[in-house]
């Protein structure tokens, strides 16, 4: 509609009706915002791999100060904090 395509009901129901949708995004942003922090303070033309390096070591050093907040999901946490490590 309007050159936009329409949402899949399933997506919608997910949006809608999940309670741990909103839980789940919020951790999803409390974990990747280090890295979109980075990814903005890079965003250079003068930037060196110096420069990438340190922002690295930066984020990874706020990484380790995420808490695990009662309602978010340990195995997601977990798998998050194994894929950076990698």
């Amino acid at each position: 509609m309007n050159n936009l395509l329409p949402v899949a009901t399933d997506v919608i129901n997910t949006v809608l009706h999940d309670q741990n949708f909103w839980s789940s995004l919020a951790q999803l942003i409390k974990i990747t915002k280090p890295l979109v922090d980075a990814i903005r303070n890079l965003e250079s033309h003068e930037t060196s791999l110096a420069d990438c390096m340190l922002e690295f070591i930066r984020r990874a050093c706020a990484m380790t100060h995420l808490t695990l907040d009662d309602d978010e999901d340990i195995g997601f946490w977990l798998h998050a904090k194994a894929v950076f490590n990698q």
